[in-house]
């Protein structure tokens, strides 16, 4: 336990740790000396990373609350498997001019899920490049990684601030097997998810919450683009829903919002791509 005065050795590791999980210290720093600034910085972790947990005394950094701080901080020290059947880093390659200032790992709390609406091709790494998305799965099961997380990329219309973009390839219809329902008609022939993609697209949301989760951030939400964008009434798609996103939902926990989410014109997730009751009365 370590009280508000305390200095020291103690101190300064606990500084370091908050430090390494981006809970920024400005002033002080790692100074050794427990303040207002460090102690104002574990309450900021706590209540983004120990839910339930109530923080009776903040003059005080608990055993509790230090146990919680080094379980964050060791699995920053842990090296994540890239994720999909082969997977390229294109960030130092990236073609720019998609995206504006750079964001805490604290505010990044979703992913957006997207369909690419054409084929980009797996042969053609640099074809990526050009993504406006942080990140890309092809049909194949490769992954691309072409923006840090930390940049706001304009992938999401409001979704842009707060969540990592994910596009999926391919050119897959709203309601499966509608043609009609293309988002992309004039995107090539109506596409079918391939157990490649769904595979990988998976694993590159697993991935993205464990890098967010190493930085001190947390994911919590996995949202589908239509749900900020009327004009996006298709993305990604029902295969793509039922195939990658509500999988994840259930194994990670997270949430699409609930029924009626949705922001300013965007639409919620229809019933056809969410079989549960609360669902039934949205239309697509």
């Amino acid at each position: 336990m370590l009280a508000r005065g305390a200095k020291g050795s103690e101190v300064v590791a606990l500084q370091q740790k908050l430090l390494a999980l981006n809970y920024k210290l400005p002033r002080w720093g790692a100074d050794g000396g427990l303040g207002n600034e460090t102690l104002d910085a574990v309450t900021r972790l706590l209540a983004d990373h120990a839910v339930g947990y109530h923080d009776d005394d903040r003059g005080v950094v608990s055993d509790y609350e230090l146990g919680v701080i080094q379980q964050l901080f060791v699995a920053t020290q842990v090296e994540l498997e890239p994720p999909g059947l082969v997977f390229y880093d294109q960030r130092a390659k990236a073609a720019g001019g998609c995206f504006g200032k750079r964001r805490s790992w604290s505010e990044i709390t979703g992913i957006t899920l997207h369909q690419t609406a054409c084929d980009f091709g797996h042969e053609k790494p640099d074809r990526w490049d050009t993504l406006h998305a942080h990140v890309g799965a092809s049909r194949e099961g490769y992954v691309f990684w072409v923006y840090d997380f930390e940049l706001v990329v304009w992938h999401g219309n409001e979704l842009n601030g707060p969540t990592v973009g994910l596009e999926c390839e391919g050119n897959y219809a709203g309601i499966a097997g509608d043609h009609a329902t293309l988002w992309q008609p004039g995107g090539g022939d109506m596409m079918t998810v391939t157990p490649e993609l769904a595979y990988a697209a998976q694993e590159a949301i697993r991935w993205i919450c464990q890098v967010v989760a190493q930085h001190g951030g947390k994911v919590r939400n996995l949202y589908a683009h239509r749900q900020t964008a009327a004009s996006r009434r298709a993305d990604p798609g029902q295969e793509l829903w039922q195939q990658v996103a509500i999988p994840m939902i259930e194994t990670l926990g997270l949430s699409d919002g609930g029924p009626s989410f949705k922001i300013d014109n965007g639409r919620p997730i229809p019933s056809m791509w969410n079989l549960d009751p609360a669902y039934a009365d949205n239309a697509y």
